[in-house]
């Protein structure tokens, strides 16, 4: 890189370098504005369950989901029947189990 690149976070320097934007798109007073909307994105992981199988998914949403509300999975949309934290602050911010509707 080069000191063109000095004044770009972490994030935009992995876009540049990856040729996804051009380097004037990322200076830094914009890169703090996406990075502030990355970091309240979380991962939770999701167990869909129907009559006859279950099947896990990883999944990113704003805030755990409550029970009763929908998500969107692979599957379509899918009701929220359980929903907890994990206390441990891993890799996963939560687990969800959904079912079909």
């Amino acid at each position: 890189m080069t000191d063109d690149f000095a004044d770009l976070d972490a994030v935009a320097r992995d876009c540049v370098a990856r040729r996804r934007v051009r380097p004037y798109l990322f200076r830094r007073r914009l890169c703090c504005i996406g990075s502030a909307i990355m970091a309240g994105v979380k991962r939770f992981t999701v167990t869909i369950e129907a009559p006859n199988w279950k099947d896990l998914q990883e999944i990113e949403l704003p805030q755990l989901p409550r029970e009763g509300d929908a998500i969107e999975t692979r599957y379509g949309t899918c009701i929220v029947t359980q929903a907890e934290p994990v206390p441990d602050g891993g890799q996963y911010a939560g687990k969800i189990v959904c079912r079909l509707p």
